[in-house]
């Protein structure tokens, strides 16, 4: 191959004004070779993805999302009316002043999830995020086209695919995976609208973007490079005034929608979800800057990002984006523009958020940074291909090295995280499976929080949260009923769960309540669910059982099922050391003892509670706490 055929995509598009694209897609033989590799790539991470993949999820997040897509697809709306003040709701969820109960979160991802358990089954919703980012890494390779020649385009997508926070939230059902697919398809086909042409593709760019909009209201922020790149095309003459056009009603329609369905929830177009925790004040200079001699000490988010992107978000990798995209306006200022307005203040508005954890080893922090990762390595493989030439050699050698130690690394290092999601999933899942066994949809279930969160998402219970019904708890709720600034937890939902289990002293102060009345609030709500003939059990960690359940005098409870960890097999302390028993016999109960708390704390334990023939006699407390009429 010569030295021309080489660089044969490194053509301008441009000759006789400046160069916007540094690299002219063309039909080559290294295109063809690099779309292979592409499929195969693709192939594989699909198959990565399935390994790690389960239909389930603990964590609060995930459960506004998944209520959405369940109430949307059963329902047709958004929110739910709760039976009861004490019926589970996830903490994610805020309550509206008319009794209604809304997910804080824009409902983008919950539609597509609403659209899955149509089209499938239910379960099918947690298939919204791995799709989606499949979908990612198909138009990075595209996206990244507009800048690199094909190699360096593929190695992109391998840093885009392996990178931890990626991988962490390609199957997490939350927001991420989903804005990152409709992000990287609305910033390709916008770059492709500006660069060929094409009604077409500036609807999809439109459309896409501000769809992201549904999916976090932060990209909003996407109407800057989307904006500048319609004023950079009109005003060169490449398109016209009515392209451009096309292109802002496009990214409008989705937009508009939005603000109509939070007018329609939350009393204002501009009102959300967020407002009802005040987290609409958590972005602050006192978070970007931090407070180092403060109580506690707080690390600015400034040096939180820069820590957390150079040692796990782009390994390796994040000094060249920031030198790459600092180099590009000298080559190409447009489209250096729109690259900084889709970087810059994206990632500006989050280092002056509130929740900041500073933490090396987490990705919870960069995973509101993840779809400005696709311009970030396209800018450092820019800068990292003018450095290293035109050389196919040296090329191979120097990226491939880079992109082994980088990318692999930070695959290496995320495995047991994902490890560890998929122990926590399939128990949750066998933990379902043997109370659909066990009892009939309808029926009451007092599970702990996380149970919860999953069972609200896949629905048919009528779900009560276990922990809430603890003195601790009414600390906690008190707690942030105290608090005066941004906090995830709805502030009034605090209040209410704060009353319904304290009490008021002669001083006039609150406290919680005894643990006897709080059980007798339990004891309530399951006499309401007798009466109804519903039946009721408690499916909570075998190590909460005597504080979680109430042992009341008319109340038979009965063991039906018991759930170990995966991670965790109920093993005796001969098999945990291979055959091999200790000499020391009282040492060898005490880890007997040790094994056996450690199963206790990690499996759960299905309870079934009936009335006995002889009634419990006095619910006062309950009664007064809960005002139930027996209506």
């Amino acid at each position: 191959m010569t030295a021309a055929a080489q660089n044969n995509d490194l053509q301008p598009l441009e000759c006789s004004h400046e160069t916007i694209f540094p690299v002219e897609p063309a039909n080559s033989r290294r295109s063809v070779i690099a779309g292979l590799l592409l499929a195969i790539f693709l192939a594989l991470y699909a198959m990565l993805l399935h390994g790690f993949y389960e239909p389930a999820h603990p964590g609060v997040d995930q459960n506004g999302y998944m209520v959405t897509a369940r109430l949307l697809s059963q329902d047709g709306r958004l929110y739910f009316k709760p039976h009861n003040p004490l019926q589970f709701a996830g903490r994610m969820m805020v309550l509206t002043p008319d009794g209604k109960i809304f997910a804080k979160y824009p409902p983008g991802v919950g539609f597509l999830g609403a659209i899955a358990r149509v089209v499938y089954r239910p379960s099918a919703m947690y298939l919204v995020d791995p799709i989606c980012t499949v979908m990612a890494l198909f138009f990075a390779y595209l996206l990244f086209r507009s800048l690199l020649d094909p190699f360096m385009a593929m190695i992109g997508v391998i840093w885009l695919g392996l990178n931890p926070v990626t991988l962490t939230y390609a199957d997490d059902a939350n927001s991420h995976g989903a804005a990152l697919g409709f992000t990287v398809l609305g910033f390709w086909a916008l770059l492709s609208w500006w660069r060929k042409g094409g009604v077409w593709r500036g609807i999809i760019a439109g459309l896409a973007l501000g769809f992201c909009c549904s999916i976090r209201y932060t990209e909003f922020l996407w109407c800057l490079p989307l904006l500048a790149v319609v004023i950079l095309a009109v005003h060169g003459h490449k398109r016209s005034w009515r392209q451009g056009l096309v292109v802002l009603i496009a990214f409008a329609v989705p937009v508009g929608i939005l603000a109509i369905i939070n007018w329609s929830s939350f009393g204002a177009p501009w009102r959300t979800g967020y407002w009802f925790c005040k987290e609409q004040t958590g972005f602050a200079w006192r978070y970007f800057i931090g407070n180092p001699t403060g109580m506690p000490p707080r690390q600015g988010n400034w040096q939180t990002v820069l820590e957390q992107m150079d040692n796990i978000g782009l390994f390796l990798l994040f000094p060249l984006a920031l030198a790459g995209l600092i180099r590009l306006f000298w080559s190409s200022r447009k489209l250096a523009l729109a690259i900084a307005l889709w970087v810059v203040p994206s990632a500006t508005v989050y280092m002056f958020y509130y929740w900041a954890p500073a933490n090396d080893f987490t990705t919870a922090y960069l995973r509101f940074f993840l779809d400005i990762f696709p311009a970030l390595i396209m800018v450092a493989l820019w800068l990292l291909a003018r450095a290293v030439g035109p050389n196919a050699t040296a090329r191979a050698v120097i990226v491939g090295l880079l992109t082994l130690v980088g990318a692999g690394y930070s695959a290496y290092s995320v495995r047991p995280q994902l490890l560890n999601a998929k122990t926590q999933k399939l128990q949750l899942i066998a933990a379902r499976q043997e109370l659909q066994q066990q009892l009939k949809p309808g029926s009451v279930v007092f599970a702990d929080e996380q149970m919860c969160n999953y069972l609200n998402s896949i629905g048919g219970y009528r779900l009560y949260s276990a922990s809430i019904f603890s003195p601790q708890s009414f600390m906690q709720f008190d707690h942030v009923a105290d608090h005066s600034g941004p906090i995830p937890f709805q502030k009034a939902r605090a209040e209410l769960y704060a009353r319904l289990l304290g009490r008021k002293t002669a001083k006039g102060q609150w406290q919680a309540r005894p643990l006897a009345q709080i059980h007798g609030i339990e004891l309530r709500l399951m006499q309401h669910a007798w009466k109804k003939h519903q039946r009721v059990a408690f499916l909570i960690p075998t190590s909460q059982i005597w504080p979680l359940v109430p042992h009341e005098p008319g109340v038979n409870i009965r063991t039906v099922g018991v759930i170990n960890d995966i991670a965790m097999p109920a093993w005796s302390t001969t098999q945990w050391m291979g055959g091999k028993q200790l000499a020391n016999p009282r040492l060898q109960r005490r880890l007997q003892l040790m094994l056996m708390n450690l199963q206790r704390r990690s499996q759960r334990t299905l309870l079934v509670l009936s009335p006995e023939e002889n009634p419990r006699t006095g619910a006062q407390a309950a009664a007064e706490v809960l005002g139930y009429s027996g209506k």
